[in-house]
């Protein structure tokens, strides 16, 4: 496996990642509103999968383990069925 970018690329992009996830986080944080937990479940799929395909753009051949992982750490309830 070989990282197809540069280090220091994947290291800012993997920062950038984590920063948008912190904002998310915060940005809902106080949030009860089921509409509110909705469009937080709706931003964390979409940031979760820009993470997935860019990990897997960013290693030749795609790195299928770090990608596992990563799904194997997703999960968030907001309490609503």
């Amino acid at each position: 496996m070989v990282l197809t970018v540069k280090w220091e690329e994947f290291k800012n992009e993997t920062e950038a990642f984590k920063s948008i996830g912190n904002t998310i986080i915060d940005k809902y944080k106080s949030s009860r509103a089921e509409n509110k937990l909705e469009n937080l479940k709706e931003e964390k799929q979409s940031w979760e999968k820009s993470i997935i395909s860019y990990v897997s753009k960013s290693f030749e051949p795609e790195n299928r383990i770090l990608v596992n992982e990563f799904k194997a750490q997703r999960g968030y309830s907001t309490g609503f069925n």
